[in-house]
């Protein structure tokens, strides 16, 4: 049988903001909301544009990827990158970033974006248009489409993951993972969250009745239940299978089959640094906790 892993607080910081947060090396941590970062509690970064996506550190611990920017560490410089809306959906600049995700390299960019339905001049309610979703995978740098991935006129995700090659996303409300060239659907039912990591091996699910399950690459085909009482945020370990999520009574940490919880209140955003061994949540009171894991 295997161990139940440990969770133990090791500090709190009070007064953060941020609507998604990181948990980097060597204790390093960040969080996010619209344009603004903070980094291991420091003065408030400003980014070029909103930050609307997963925010992490990469594998190298040089940068801090958030949402379609990078923050060069330790520089703490924003790299001037293009408008990556234009390489969604051939040339159209006009759109609605939704979420969006890089790989722990920093080198691919996987983007979800609408285009809003706009009303003609002089038309009726009639003429309105549907919106037209996008999600395509980009050279993160360069700006330029490596794949698209799903086009449709709804059903846009609103979660995004790269790992290892592997991507997933939440289309239609439900799970999609493509590994190579293929496509596949796990057979998850409606999600309200997914998260993806040990470098694309598992797959985290949140359902709609806050169940979590566990879904082992390269096919995706069983999944397997973590928990339940799941709410909100997600998250799994870059290079590692441990999956931590927020519940009502704190953050659930599954390892090995078992679960440990850090008790906290409230928790809105939570994340895991890349092996495993600790986790960063953020409570609905601006109090980022700080604790270890031993599995």
């Amino acid at each position: 049988m295997a161990d139940t892993p440990s969770v133990t607080l090791i500090g709190t910081v009070p007064g953060v903001r941020g609507e998604r947060v990181a948990c980097g090396p060597t204790r390093r941590w960040a969080a996010a909301e619209r344009r603004l970062v903070m980094l291991d509690g420091a003065a408030m970064l400003t980014a070029p544009r909103a930050l609307d996506g997963l925010l992490r550190f990469s594998a190298s611990g040089d940068a801090l990827l958030a949402g379609t920017e990078r923050l060069d560490l330790p520089a703490g410089a924003w790299a001037a990158l293009a408008d990556p809306r234009p390489a969604v959906a051939d040339g159209d600049a006009e759109l609605e970033v939704i979420t969006a995700a890089w790989d722990a390299e920093g080198e691919t960019l996987a983007v979800a974006a609408q285009r809003r339905p706009v009303r003609r001049a002089g038309a009726g309610a009639s003429s309105v248009a549907e919106p037209t979703a996008w999600l395509t995978l980009l050279d993160g740098r360069a700006r330029t489409a490596l794949r698209p991935l799903w086009h449709g006129r709804s059903g846009v995700p609103s979660h995004v993951a790269v790992e290892g090659g592997v991507i997933a996303a939440d289309v239609d409300a439900r799970a999609c993972v493509w590994v190579g060239d293929e496509e596949l659907t796990p057979d998850a039912g409606a999600v309200i969250g997914l998260a993806l990591g040990d470098e694309g091996r598992v797959l985290a699910v949140v359902g709609l009745d806050g169940a979590v399950s566990i879904w082992h690459g390269p096919r995706f085909r069983d999944g397997l239940p973590a928990g339940g009482g799941a709410q909100g945020a997600v998250a799994v370990a870059a290079a590692a299978p441990v999956v931590a999520w927020a519940r009502a009574d704190g953050a659930a940490v599954w390892a090995g089959g078992e679960t440990a919880v850090l008790r906290a209140p409230a928790i809105r955003a939570l994340a895991l640094d890349s092996d495993g061994t600790r986790l960063v949540a953020l409570d609905v009171a601006s109090t980022l906790h700080h604790a270890t894991i031993v599995r």
